[in-house]
């Protein structure tokens, strides 16, 4: 059982049920006292969502409600699965989007958890290998990166070998393992006749 989903779940409920019951202290001057299923509570609040609107506690209903359901859908989302596609950026009026854009393995699609814009999977991937072309990982997930961002598809025993010959070197350590750089593995992989630029000498990589 998912227990901290079953906690989000719960959280979520208390936030339709006391906002249906703020919805319904503003209209009737009395409250929808009902245990149980949410489901109503979130019913009323979509059929009356013009009296919603015209509340001055619309916003603060807007903020808890998604805040929890983000929180609900990364609770039953597994780890393994989520994958983050950085900020999002979005412009809407003349503020910019802060909120970090999430998809699943295998997605063709991503989404911002505050604004909802949806993002191209495939395009926001290349988008953080060039925004973060010097960042450092351990070598798998380097290579990782360029395949799915599209770069290059790698085998990580032949990027090792390039370790080994001299031609990539590490930029740092981090648990007692080497780290590297997208932009280091990609120059030594244009060193090799697949990468189709040709060069006249084959000199070490570094970060």
């Amino acid at each position: 059982m998912n227990i901290d989903a079953w906690d989000k779940a719960e959280t979520l409920e208390v936030v339709l049920k006391g906002w249906g019951q703020a919805l319904a202290e503003a209209l009737y001057g009395f409250s929808w006292v009902k245990p149980g299923d949410p489901r109503p509570w979130a019913t009323r609040l979509l059929d009356n969502i013009q009296a919603v609107r015209g509340q001055e506690w619309a916003g603060d209903l807007a903020y808890e409600l998604r805040a929890s359901i983000n929180e609900c859908q990364h609770a039953t989302d597994r780890a393994a699965d989520r994958i983050t596609l950085g900020e999002c950026g979005n412009l809407i009026g003349d503020v910019v989007c802060l909120g970090t854009v999430r998809s699943t393995v295998g997605a063709s699609l991503g989404r911002c958890g505050e604004c909802r814009a949806v993002y191209d999977v495939r395009e926001r991937q290349q988008w953080m290998i060039s925004e973060a072309w010097h960042v450092t990982g351990f070598l798998p997930d380097v290579v990782r990166w360029l395949d799915r961002a599209g770069h290059a598809k790698l085998n990580v025993q032949k990027v090792k070998n390039w370790v080994h010959k001299g031609r990539l070197e590490s930029c740092g350590v981090a648990e007692g393992r080497p780290l590297y750089t997208p932009a280091a593995v990609m120059a030594a992989y244009r060193e090799t006749p697949t990468g189709r630029i040709p060069t006249t000498e084959r000199g070490s990589v570094a970060c």
